[in-house]
């Protein structure tokens, strides 16, 4: 008898954790599957709901939607329109399953930030508006024939790095600058876009690029090094959604030579890298969401034209440069718009 009531005793608690531990796995699953946040709201009738969509867990991605949000407030929106965040951690099997979750649900429209993630939004959502951020060369990863003419539903910033006057920055650096090179990740369409347009800037400058394909994070310092033994006077650092979330691997290799690094985003310099000339991501998710404004006050997607992103930053690391023992010409100071100490 004793023993029996004992095991009683012990049922109870563990009936208890065992029913508690489902809930709670349950009410976890959107965050298992790729959800980030999301806002509900008891009368949701006249609110218009936004899911943004990005592919990896990056800067971009981060500052992208940081000026969405931004922009909102500033319209005076927060009752008006929310915005639902999705992140596919990387993994296009589960951009795929997020966006049939996204299709499932009651959104107006979708906000696409990075080419991978963008290119299946728009060819599995046809029934609602899309505005895409974050992606390098619209027309070359199919969007659209041009910046003018594309999909009645799809319109979108692109933040094709400036890399004719990364360049030139860099020339006036190094003088005796020959050849540059860079990673890049031929699974990423706008990997191969950017590959294209930074070749075709050097030969235009007299300079050579060259490059190493890399296709994981766990290939990126193999990949450096091979990159450090190719002759090359600077490393001039494609963005693509690789290199966005594993830079730190490429500067770990970097950083133990005198190789000096370039870069089309901000947060590299802070790392260790030299110069960035970066797209404001930022600045990119606050245009975005301004085109979304006028879709939602009734302008078609197909009556407004791709374009750039209207901001660029350039950052400086000061103690890289003294490590170095570059000199920084005056006319490029007068650009920097951050200085890293």
């Amino acid at each position: 008898m004793g023993n029996k009531k004992l095991f009683t005793n012990f049922l109870k608690p563990l009936a208890l954790f065992i029913v508690t531990g489902a809930i709670l796995l349950l009410s976890d699953l959107d965050k298992r599957e790729g959800y980030i946040s999301t806002e509900e709201n008891s009368d949701t009738s006249s609110i218009y709901k936004i899911a943004y969509i990005g592919f990896s867990n990056s800067a971009p991605v981060e500052d992208t939607e940081n000026g969405i949000r931004d922009v909102i407030k500033e319209l005076g929106w927060n009752e008006k329109v929310t915005v639902d965040s999705y992140n596919a951690q990387s993994d296009m099997a589960v951009v795929s399953n997020l966006i049939d979750n996204i299709q499932s649900k009651s959104y107006q429209m979708v906000i696409s930030a990075c080419t991978p993630t963008t290119q299946a939004v728009a060819h599995k959502v046809t029934d609602k508006p899309i505005v895409f951020c974050t992606v390098a060369d619209p027309i070359f990863s199919g969007l659209g024939d041009s910046f003018e003419k594309h999909p009645d539903n799809i319109t979108g910033i692109s933040v094709m790095a400036d890399f004719e006057g990364t360049l030139k920055m860099v020339k006036k650096i190094l003088p005796n600058c020959k050849k540059v090179g860079s990673l890049y990740n031929p699974a990423e369409s706008n990997s191969e876009a950017s590959k294209v347009q930074l070749e075709k800037a050097a030969k235009a400058l007299g300079l050579e690029l060259v490059t190493i394909p890399v296709g994981s994070a766990g290939e990126i310092s193999d990949a450096t090094l091979a990159l450090l033994t190719k002759d090359i006077d600077a490393i001039c650092q494609i963005v693509d959604n690789l290199s966005a979330t594993a830079y730190s691997g490429i500067l770990k290799e970097v950083n133990k030579t005198d190789m000096p690094y370039f870069t089309f985003m901000t947060r590299p310099v802070k790392a260790g890298a030299l110069l960035g000339v970066s797209r404001d991501y930022y600045e990119n998710g606050r245009d975005a969401m301004k085109l979304a404004a006028r879709i939602i006050e009734g302008e078609s997607p197909g009556n407004i034209p791709f374009r750039l992103v209207g901001k660029t930053k350039v950052a400086l690391n000061v103690s890289t440069q003294e490590r170095l023992g570059l000199n920084i010409p005056d006319e490029i100071r007068k650009e920097v718009t951050e200085i890293i100490e």
